[in-house]
């Protein structure tokens, strides 16, 4: 009886080019995902003066719903018909990257700048969308 294959198996399977190659393509979504991060929260925290207690609501929001898109984005693009499509990838950067684009540069405008509920709910929305779309571009 032949045994089966774990995932220790193939570690260190890659050549190391191909794992150097792949480190080094994963760097502009890391630098794009923090800086847009840092940007953020810099935006709203101390331009807009959104108060503590709403950012850290908001931040368990966005935390709960990240961690529900994010498997779920991945299994809708690994579900992908290649066949209808052409390609898993392709069919969401064409679509969802003019989209996540433009919601990028719109979400820099406020929606006010002393209503803390407008200020909280554009935080919310914005930083929930832009990852969705993050996941769907780059994912």
């Amino acid at each position: 009886m032949e045994k089966s294959k774990t995932n220790s198996d193939f570690v260190g399977k890659l050549p190391r080019k191909d794992v150097f190659i792949y480190s080094l393509g994963y760097i502009p979504n890391t630098f794009l995902a923090g800086v847009f991060m840092l940007m953020y929260v810099n935006f709203f925290w101390n331009y807009l003066g959104l108060i503590d207690s709403l950012f850290i609501i908001g931040m368990i929001i966005y935390a709960s719903i990240n961690a529900l898109n994010d498997p779920l984005t991945g299994h809708m693009s690994d579900k992908t018909n290649i066949d209808k499509w052409g390609s898993r990838r392709l069919i969401y950067i064409k679509w969802f990257g003019p989209l996540w684009a433009i919601f990028y540069f719109i979400m820099w405008f406020p929606w006010s700048y002393d209503n803390q509920i407008l200020i909280f709910l554009q935080f919310v929305l914005s930083i929930c969308i832009f990852d969705t779309f993050l996941s769907l571009v780059i994912g």
